[in-house]
């Protein structure tokens, strides 16, 4: 077997991660709806600095040509919900390579475990 560990443990990880999303209805916010969250934040602040008072729904749905409802909607999605399929830093990888499942072993406590198992 000449694979190295962390080449069979990526996988699993993986597969746990997703199963974890998948349990927990977290949301993934594509890409065009987060540049219109992003359009709305920006009028918000825009009109904070002119106006020195928090916008309306329907002064920010008029300034970003929007639906009072689609603003209300979007404002509603929590702000930090990130794209696990992200880029992260300045590398190629991408943020799901990063967290972490604490319910998991570590892989130098799930190698452990496989050599005790076979003695």
């Amino acid at each position: 077997m000449g694979n190295k560990f962390s080449t069979y443990a990526r996988d699993w990880i993986k597969q746990t991660i997703n199963r974890y999303v998948d349990e927990q209805h977290t949301i993934k916010v594509p890409e065009y709806l987060r540049n219109k969250i992003m359009r709305i934040r920006k009028a918000q602040n825009t009109y904070l600095q002119e106006m020195g008072k928090e916008a309306t729904i329907s002064v920010l749905a008029s300034e970003c040509e929007m639906s009072e409802n689609e603003v209300e909607t979007l404002l509603s999605i929590k702000p930090d919900a990130v794209s696990l399929n992200k880029s992260f830093g300045e590398g190629e990888s991408d943020l799901e390579n990063f967290i972490e499942d604490e319910k998991s072993l570590t892989p130098e406590d799930a190698a452990e475990e496989t050599m005790v198992r076979k003695t």
